[in-house]
């Protein structure tokens, strides 16, 4: 059966499965009814994934707070969740480690993270407030998201997207140096955030799609002066210059990747070159030992040669 047509009684079935891991990302058809029979039954549960799942509110959500062995929530677009709904789960699901909330309605973030001193990963991708006609808005977005650093001192995997703020983005950076997954998709970096990304001492994966152009060479410069061998993926798609602007040109790309090549193991280029010359691609192909390599939309990308040379690995065009 596809995932999206699961219904309610088609989970009554699936529950009989020994399972701890349930997934159920677009399974629009689905309802509360579903997550209070697995919260009756799947007591051993240690991850439950709801995103986009848009008939589930707070009452189902709620159903979950007598799973203790909880470890990873994950509500993604789920937009009848409120607040309240999210506090009191939290409240009641201490043990969990990984909570992923982007783009959904956030009021208030600290009495959400509040409980969960112990949270190791933490998506807010898109997190909005209320206040979604204010000219406020965007500011209000991104001040909620200060309380991170205090709440959640242990993290060592953040994802953000659209903060406008730099100041927030460097605040938080500066106090959690434990990161080793960092997302700062279409995110305003400054100069200060470049030098807190340096100093992240385990840093192994870093995403700043959309990056404003005149940040880009200046990241990557240093990304390369580190070279600590600790960084396996690096993904800088669609760093353009403006939003509708002409595709960055980096000339020193096959530096950049001789000098990473050892640790690297995932590359994302998608959008970001007018081209990807001879030189970048025989860089690649020679030496880095990647698992996954995408250059979509690079038209006059040939990326023949490298699969040819490395068949195993995963090439997106």
């Amino acid at each position: 059966m596809k995932p999206w047509k699961l219904t309610d009684e088609s989970i009554l079935g699936l529950a009989q499965q020994p399972l701890i891991h349930w997934n159920f990302t677009h399974c629009e058809q689905i309802t509360n009814l579903a997550l209070e029979f697995l919260a009756e039954t799947k007591e051993e549960m240690v991850s439950l994934d709801i995103r986009f799942c848009r008939n589930i509110t707070d009452k189902g959500l709620l159903k979950l707070v007598n799973l203790n062995r909880l470890q990873e929530l994950k509500i993604d677009y789920v937009r009848y969740i409120t607040s309240s709904g999210l506090v009191q789960t939290t409240q009641r699901c201490p043990h969990l480690k990984k909570l992923s909330i982007s783009h959904c309605v956030i009021d208030n973030l600290e009495e959400v993270l509040q409980p969960l001193p112990g949270l190791i990963a933490l998506d807010v991708r898109g997190l909005q407030t209320r206040k979604v006609s204010s000219s406020q808005h965007h500011q209000d977005s991104d001040i909620n998201l200060v309380c991170i650093s205090s709440t959640c001192p242990n993290l060592e995997s953040l994802s953000l997207a659209d903060v406008q703020l730099t100041e927030v983005i460097d605040g938080l950076l500066a106090s959690l140096p434990k990161l080793r997954h960092l997302d700062l998709d279409e995110c305003m970096i400054g100069v200060q955030t470049i030098q807190h990304v340096g100093e992240l001492k385990h840093l192994t994966e870093f995403s700043m799609i959309r990056a404003p152009s005149d940040i880009v060479a200046p990241m990557m410069q240093m990304l390369m002066e580190k070279r600590d061998g600790k960084l396996t993926s690096f993904n800088m798609a669609r760093c353009q210059k403006g939003q509708w602007g002409s595709r960055l040109k980096f000339e020193s790309l096959p530096d950049f990747i001789r000098i990473m090549a050892p640790s690297l193991k995932y590359l994302n280029l998608d959008q970001t070159f007018d081209s990807l010359t001879r030189e970048v691609l025989e860089t690649i192909n020679e030496h880095c030992n990647l698992e996954e390599l995408s250059v979509v939309n690079n038209p006059s990308v040939d990326a023949s040669g490298i699969r040819a040379c490395h068949p195993n690995w995963r090439i997106s065009t």
